[in-house]
């Protein structure tokens, strides 16, 4: 978190703010949080679940909280030696209980980052609010969406954003040198069954080389390999053609 702070600190609207003469509080909380949030969120619900199955832990050997107390490792402690016995449940729920709280809080994380990308998606369809999206975490966070393990309709989203941010030439033209176009070829290698996802990946690219066809990246000789895979599937074909046309 301390990273991701200081990391948002370096950027170009900080200093916009610094030189508004904006207040130290006005820049942390109205600037740079918003741009933090997603981190924060997964780095509290990570730390939470630490926390859970920490406590039920030393709870659970003795060094915890006092016997008597209303604690599921103090339970599990309390009532293991009966498994020997077949008398397994009362050691079963709250080990149950442990486990389940763990889980739902990574899922309500899942479930907020869900939120922040429908968010995400629905300011980037307006010009004037793409800047906030540019600047924000989620554009660091890129990588973990495109072609890595995330859900299909988290990736998605992920490329509805990009598709369109990539409208606004000023943005593609950054984009490409953040190497967008290779974020975009990692998630159509990956993905050779889902032609979704591949839409809406070539549909970035389509933006990209209209931006900037001149870029060097698009002389490179895997981008080329890359598309002449794509362009076999016949739904797809007629966009790698838009994409040679531009380039």
């Amino acid at each position: 978190v301390r990273a991701a702070v200081l990391g948002e600190s370096e950027l170009e609207y900080v200093a916009a703010a610094k030189l508004r003469t904006e207040k130290t509080a006005h820049i942390l909380f109205r600037e740079i949080l918003p741009n933090v949030l997603p981190t924060l969120i997964v780095e509290f619900t990570v730390r939470l679940g630490y926390a859970i199955f920490a406590v039920a832990t030393l709870s659970f050997l003795g060094a915890g909280l006092e016997a008597g107390s209303p604690d599921w490792g103090t339970q599990v402690a309390d009532t293991w030696s009966l498994i020997f016995t077949n008398v397994w449940w009362p050691t079963l729920f709250p080990s149950l209980a442990i486990a389940s709280v763990a889980v739902s809080i990574n899922l309500i994380s899942d479930a907020l980052l869900e939120v922040g990308l429908v968010l995400l998606q629905s300011m980037s369809l307006f010009p004037p609010a793409c800047t906030d999206v540019m600047r924000c975490q989620f554009m660091e966070d890129l990588p973990k969406y495109l072609g890595g393990a995330k859900p299909k309709h988290m990736r998605l989203r992920a490329l509805t954003i990009v598709q369109h941010l990539t409208h606004v030439t000023d943005h593609a033209r950054l984009l490409i040198r953040h190497n967008m176009v290779v974020l975009l070829l990692q998630e159509l290698n990956s993905r050779p069954n889902d032609d979704e996802c591949r839409y809406r990946a070539l549909a970035g690219l389509i933006n990209l080389s209209a931006a900037q066809p001149d870029a060097t990246i698009f002389g490179n000789e895997a981008f080329y390999r890359c598309l002449s895979q794509v362009a076999q599937v016949a739904e797809l074909a007629p966009m790698v053609e838009h994409i040679m046309h531009n380039v």
